[in-house]
């Protein structure tokens, strides 16, 4: 069955605009502010023929509109995640709670970092943590690189990944390296809102191949795609998270349908950013439990395979939209049990069946 999925967590734009104060109101990830204009507004493309496969329970909004927003005098903290951020009792997470995320007009916090000139949002705000950035930061970082690029005297907010895929994509010094738990300052700041759940057909471009060259060595990827990849996640970099306790039938299954379609399997734990830029560049189905390892999708081929494992409900198919981006062809495998904090159980046949149908592009 192919259905379309939803994923929730990326950015919207609303659009309404305060005749009073002469700003826009516009939502994001988790927050709302008060913009103070509105730079530019363009339909995004979609792609009809893309699917997502197997999943019949939720529905996913393709990308249909970009919005540039200004923000003039604008107070931003780094980050509100209260896990791999700055924790919840901090200055960020009280002004996230608050729904004041991006405050435009405002002075600046205590200890700020002040940024000047005219600067572009190509961060996630909310998270610092690789999986987010590659699904958030991305949205922002291609949302404002063509006016970034443009634009030669201004400069580009990032934080780890993201920078690593702007330098790897311009070489220049016109980047701010944000730093985790602090507040910044900008007289100008440029933010980009998409409304839709996903990241549009060719947003990872700009990057995704310079990124992945430059971690193997500065040579484009050979893009032979000859594996069947299966990350694990029972090791324990993970804490008991989303374990598959009947792993060894799973990887059995999956490596047997490998090797009927004359393809290696390869069993993935994450080593460095450079293996695992290695390992998914060459793979021709990749097979995962829902989790940060899939971010790694960036490194794939267009036309690449992607299963994840996910419960029947309530699905986080972040990776759904990266797919989508990306040109992978995506499929959702509902789980028999799944606990996002606890262990996932597999019927190891079904789910090599529906590897060997992804092998032959069905």
């Amino acid at each position: 069955m192919m259905m379309r999925i939803a994923a929730a967590l990326l950015l919207l734009a609303a659009g309404r605009s305060d005749a009073a104060n002469g700003t826009t109101r516009v939502r994001g990830h988790g927050f709302s502010f008060d913009a103070t204009a509105v730079l530019e507004r363009r339909a995004l493309p979609v792609n009809g023929s893309w699917r997502v496969r197997l999943h019949a329970r939720t529905r996913l909004k393709k990308p249909t509109q970009l919005t540039v927003v200004e923000c003039r005098n604008a107070s931003v903290p780094l980050y509100a995640d209260n896990i791999w951020g700055c924790g919840r009792r901090s200055p960020a997470a009280r002004q996230w709670q608050r729904r004041e995320w991006i405050l435009c007009g405002a002075k600046p916090l205590p200890n700020a970092v002040v940024v000047p000139g005219r600067t572009h949002l190509g961060v996630d705000l909310f998270s610092p943590t690789f999986q987010h950035e590659m699904i958030n930061g991305v949205q922002q970082l291609a949302g404002v690189w063509p006016r970034f690029v443009n634009d030669t005297k201004s400069q580009l907010l990032c934080h780890g990944f993201t920078c690593a895929l702007a330098r790897a994509a311009l070489n220049s010094s016109r980047f701010i390296e944000g730093k985790k738990c602090r507040p910044y300052f900008f007289p100008v700041l440029e933010v980009a809102l998409v409304r839709g759940d996903l990241l549009w057909p060719g947003a990872y471009d700009p990057f995704a191949g310079p990124y992945t060259a430059t971690l193997l060595g500065g040579a484009p990827p050979a893009r032979q795609r000859r594996t069947v990849l299966y990350a694990t996640r029972n090791h324990d970099a993970y804490h008991g998270k989303r374990l598959v306790v009947n792993e060894s039938a799973v990887v059995a299954a999956v490596s047997a349908a490998a090797a009927a379609a004359d393809l290696e399997f390869v069993l993935f734990r994450f080593e460095n950013t450079e293996a695992s830029a290695r390992a998914f560049s060459a793979a021709a189905v990749v097979v995962a439990p829902h989790g940060g390892a899939l971010a790694n999708l960036v490194h794939c081929a267009p036309g690449t395979a992607v299963v994840e494992i996910v419960p029947a409900q309530t699905v986080r198919l972040f990776y759904a939209g990266l797919s989508y981006a990306r040109g992978l062809r995506y499929y959702a495998f509902a789980a028999r049990e799944f606990s996002y904090n606890g262990n996932v159980v597999v019927d190891a046949e079904a789910l090599a069946d529906v590897v060997r149908a992804a092998a032959r592009g069905d």
